[in-house]
């Protein structure tokens, strides 16, 4: 899996979730423990951080960066 998931990033959903699927249906993870056993934190921290990212990219913040640091770097230059 975590070759395929290096080879062709575009469909890592797709393996993560047919892995969930196979452990599941062998028995490897009982249905009863698929609550417990995901790591709801780090499913979180990474949706906020996406959340963040988003708005970030939305408001143009890295551009208004950019301008600032080529404004400063224009101006001690003369």
């Amino acid at each position: 899996m975590y070759v395929l998931m290096i080879a062709l990033p575009k469909y890592r959903p797709i393996y993560a979730l047919s892995v969930a699927l196979i452990f599941l249906i062998s028995g490897i993870l009982p249905l009863s423990d698929l609550v417990s056993t995901i790591n709801w934190n780090v499913l979180l921290m990474i949706s906020g951080t996406m959340i963040i990212v988003y708005y970030f990219i939305k408001l143009l913040v890295p551009l208004g960066l950019i301008l600032k640091k080529l404004v400063t770097f224009c101006l001690y230059r003369v």
